[in-house]
């Protein structure tokens, strides 16, 4: 009775130990996690705080207008390019700096009513914020300051009757906006982020977009399938997936309407788009972008320098300050006294090259592959025979002296290819925001994954 008594002690005694010991591990578990957790937590904080500080302090900004306009790094480190009384002073680079950070991160509502420069006000007394196509030009380009006394809900009033003067000094007879009879060449938010949506679309995206609302096989659409193809592509941008409407503000995306439709479908809003058509809005868009890029660097005797070719094509770019300098350097040094120029035309001619950079990617790929490096003589059969397009010698010689930088004879992909990219999206293409709330969300989701501490 005793012996059998005992076991049972000593059985249940050795159950107690154990169970003890089972929550001693345990407990020591669960305290290693936390430790990770809050060490994973400070690593994180600390982190997205040097991210955002970066973000903040290194503003890829491109160079400014010559004439008058200057971004950080030619204030900092190419004073001697300009005249000693044309420096800009350390508030103005503050303000480029600052607006540089509005045009990367900041929402298309606050980026509109930041650049937009005028308040239409009609007889009733109702008024809309509206942008000149200089101001739509300004929202996009990085380096560029606004007219002084003009920002962030400051704007210039007019009236409608106004509207034909301010077309008169903002718009050519020619201009896309005059033609479309934007209120008078001016653009509204709803046309903002229309424009923005054209812009950072492709070609080819839209086609796909028309295919899918084609539902006879006609290869047209009517005005309300066309409104379905924008919203559905607006929200697949970088810009679209930002935009909230905001009734206070009055930005609110009203979707293509107006003098848009009006142009597209007519004044009954009978007539139907093709893809074809679409796509030739989106050249002569484009075109009139080019020609207010260009104008703005003065273009005297209908060319700029070599120099300011050069900035064109670095704006939007993510290069560093350092690699933009070295750039301007180059092509400096290289046409400082045998200035020949470049004309609009030829610069119009080289940004249709760089709309089919996924072709010459490819081409110049396979030379590599051959072994042939992406020489002159390359790069314009290239053109020519992939795309179609006659660059000139001169436009050719400016690219390599611009990026060849090693001097060998060749352009490679980290060179130009990778670039040029950036130039052709117009900065459009890229995240608004500066990574801390990815990288959040991301650890947010490997949390939830892992999931609770105590299993």
């Amino acid at each position: 009775m005793l012996s059998r008594a005992w076991r049972v002690l000593t059985s249940r005694r050795g159950a107690v130990v154990w169970f003890c010991t089972e929550a001693i591990r345990r407990e020591r578990v669960l305290r290693a996690r936390r430790i990770s957790v809050l060490s994973a937590s400070s690593c994180i904080a600390i982190g997205g705080g040097l991210l955002v500080w970066k973000r903040l302090h290194t503003v890829h900004a491109a160079p400014s207008l010559s004439d008058s306009l200057a971004t950080k790094e030619d204030v900092d480190h190419d004073e001697e390019e300009k005249p000693k009384n044309k420096r800009v002073s350390f508030h103005d680079r503050r303000v480029v700096g600052y607006e540089d950070r509005i045009r990367a991160y900041s929402t298309p509502d606050k980026i509109f009513r930041y650049f937009a420069t005028l308040r239409v006000v009609d007889a009733g007394g109702e008024d809309e914020v509206m942008m000149t196509p200089e101001d739509f030009v300004r929202s996009l380009t990085p380096g560029v300051i606004q007219p002084e006394g003009l920002g962030l809900d400051q704007f210039r009033k007019v009236s409608r009757k106004q509207i034909q003067s301010e077309l008169a000094s903002h718009t050519h007879d020619s201009s896309l906006f005059s033609e479309i009879g934007l209120a008078g060449g001016l653009i509204s938010f709803s046309d903002y982020l229309f424009l923005l949506t054209v812009l950072s679309t492709p070609k080819r995206h839209f086609e796909i977009a028309f295919q899918m609302f084609d539902f006879n096989g006609d290869g047209e659409v009517d005005a309300s399938e066309f409104q379905k193809v924008c919203n559905i592509l607006n929200k697949s941008t970088a810009v679209g997936q930002r935009h909230r409407d905001h009734s206070t503000t009055g930005s609110v995306s009203k979707g293509v309407g107006g003098a848009l439709q009006l142009y597209f479908f007519g004044n009954d809003l009978d007539q139907r788009m093709t893809a074809e058509k679409f796509g030739q809005f989106q050249d002569k868009l484009q075109r009139e972008l080019l020609r207010i890029e260009f104008e703005q660097y003065g273009a005297d005797g209908g060319v700029v320098s070599e120099v300011d070719f050069c900035r064109l094509l670095l704006s939007y770019t993510s290069c560093s300050d350092a690699k933009k300098r070295l750039y301007r350097k180059r092509v400096k040094s290289a046409y400082g006294e045998e200035a020949k120029g470049v004309s609009f035309e030829e610069f119009k001619t080289f940004s249709d090259f760089l709309d089919h950079l996924n072709e010459v990617e490819t081409a110049l790929s396979m030379y590599t592959m051959a072994g042939t490096g992406a020489t002159k003589d390359v790069l314009a059969h290239v053109a020519k025979s992939v795309i179609g397009i006659d660059l000139d010698s001169h436009l050719i010689d400016v690219v390599f002296t611009m990026f060849d930088v090693d001097e060998d004879g060749t352009l490679t992909n980290k060179e130009f290819i990778t670039v040029m990219k950036d130039r052709r999206q117009r900065g459009l293409n890229k995240a608004k925001d500066t990574g801390l709330m990815r990288l959040l969300e991301s650890a947010w989701t490997c949390a939830k994954q892992a999931g609770p501490f105590g299993n």
